[in-house]
């Protein structure tokens, strides 16, 4: 078995696991660089670029962000996936953020925050009925889930049920 190079700044893995203890550490702009630098290393790798999203999230720079956690969400990170939604939603596009809600769900159907998120942004879009229904489908699954019951009730009175 193969050692691990310590501090020689060539094992991608080392450095994406630097970059999230800066991140811990409330260290953004080192956890950035550290991410940056790993994924330049080995930019095919998903959990690499989604570590660099999220640390370009982190530094609040999420027009940047949105790249790296596309190529990551489509090979299947479902943490990418999620945070490219709340990139989206961040940036204002509630179309682009369902569209990564979706693909979240579609990776891990039992995703809470997924779902409560994808029904925020699609009463944000006015689509109240693909809201209502993603409220069905995660009431259905916890009846006792406040938020996805809140949504409901605005999608209704959107709608004219009250």
């Amino acid at each position: 078995m193969g050692t691990i190079p310590e501090g020689d700044g060539t094992f991608p893995y080392a450095l994406a696991g630097r970059a999230r203890i800066a991140l811990q550490g409330r260290k953004i702009e080192n956890a950035a660089s550290l991410a940056a630098q790993a994924a330049r290393l080995m930019p095919d790798s998903p959990y690499l670029r989604a570590v660099e999203g999220i640390s370009l999230i982190a530094a609040n720079r999420f027009q940047d962000a949105i790249a790296p956690l596309e190529l990551a969400a489509r090979a299947g990170a479902i943490t990418a996936a999620f945070h490219l939604g709340n990139v989206q939603r961040q940036l204002g596009d509630p179309i682009a953020a369902a569209r990564a809600y979706r693909r979240t769900l579609a990776l891990d159907p039992d995703h809470r925050e997924a779902h409560a998120n994808l029904i925020s942004v699609l009463l944000r879009a006015r689509q109240y009925g693909d809201a209502l229904g993603t409220a069905d489908a995660l009431l259905a699954k916890q009846p006792w889930h406040v938020p996805a019951l809140a949504q409901k009730c605005i999608a209704y009175q959107e709608t004219g049920n009250d």
